[in-house]
Formats: C-alpha cells, structure tokens, sequence
C-alpha cells in the first residue's frame, strides 16, 4: 500500500491550527510517501537488522539475508538456518536470537498475524512484545509502517525528541513528547513522519 502524506493537504492545515509550534515542519518538506510492507514476517525480521545500525549498513545486511533466503524469508526457513550461516551474513549472536524468537513466536501463534487488521495500535503493541528484541519502539515502527497505522507517536524515539527541542528550543522528555503529541490526534503518524524530515534538514 503506498502511503502519501502532503504538507498542502488539509489535514495538514488542521493539524497546525491545532497546534501552530508544528507550522515549520511542514514549510521544509513537501511530501512524504512510502510503501507499507504487505509480508509481515519479514517486516519484522528487518525491524531486528536495523536497530542500532545505520541505514545504509542495515540495508546491505538485510540484503545479504534476503540473497540467502532466495527471498523466502519464512519463519520456518530462520528457524532451520545454521547460526554460522547467520552470522556470516553479519548479523550479531543477539540478533540472530532476535530472529529465531521471531520466528518461534510466529509458529506458536504468540505473534498471529491472521486478523491484525482489527487489532488496535496497542493490542498490536502488547502482542509484539512478547518476542524477544521486540520492544515498544520496534512495534510503533512496525504500526507505521507495515500497517500504516495513521495514529501512531513514538515519544521514545530520540530523533523525534531532538525535532521537537529545535522546535521549542527547550530539553524535551518522553512524558513531555507524549503530552505533546495529544494535539494532534488521530494523525500522529503524519507528525511523526514530518518531524524526522524537518530534522534531517535542521540537524546541525
């Protein structure tokens, strides 16, 4: 499913007349447009390969894994993979755990994917967190951007923080961020993804 998000858009102009301090964010990008991810599984398992890594060094790995795969990345195909294998790709011990408990969740049913469309954002949430390295962030990622979820904040993400401290020029907590985040109610997601362009462009 691609997903467009226009600063021009009138939800756009309701979400800064609600909140003018989020006025400038949508005067330095024009549009943000991405493709939800429609296999689950493996939205998850590159949710595990980018944490803590930089963009481009999680893209590379995952593609390894997507090569070794023969892009059947399958829950029973990462249980059966031999952890040298894995690591020869260069996914870490705590990684490859991350993926086989993934995995294991999935086969038991502890992750059902089956009627996650009408689950809501913190049903989803409490689901995932029950695989090991799955926690709250990873789980607000996946909401936004496997499901495309259009209400979604993560006041735990530092680089929304730090869009929001150059925003108000002021030291902004989690409980601060999330406070925050109540006016713009039911479209956090747009926030979000607008934050972190308008940081990408401000972050000196």
């Amino acid at each position: 499913m691609r997903i467009v998000y226009r600063s021009d858009s009138e939800i756009a102009r309701s979400l800064i007349q609600n909140d003018p301090l989020i006025e400038p964010i949508f005067k330095v990008t024009d549009q943000v447009v991405f493709e939800t991810d429609e296999d689950l599984f493996k939205s998850l398992v590159s949710t595990i390969v980018a944490q803590q890594l930089s963009g481009r060094v999680a893209e590379t790995i995952y593609s390894r894994i997507q090569n070794y795969f023969s892009g059947h990345i399958t829950p029973e195909a990462v249980i059966q993979a031999p952890e040298d294998a894995l690591r020869a790709l260069g996914l870490s011990f705590r990684k490859i755990s991350y993926m086989k408990s993934l995995a294991e969740c999935v086969q038991t049913g502890k992750v059902d994917f089956s009627d996650i469309d009408h689950m809501s954002d913190d049903a989803v949430k409490e689901m995932l967190i029950q695989v090991k390295g799955l926690g709250y962030w990873s789980a607000e990622m996946f909401l936004i951007f496997s499901l495309g979820r259009p209400n979604v904040f993560s006041c735990r993400d530092l680089g929304l923080r730090k869009a929001l401290e150059k925003l108000t020029d002021q030291e902004i907590t989690p409980e601060t961020a999330e406070k925050m985040s109540e006016k713009w109610h039911p479209h956090k997601s747009m926030v979000t993804l607008f934050l972190w362009k308008y940081l990408e462009k401000n972050d000196s």
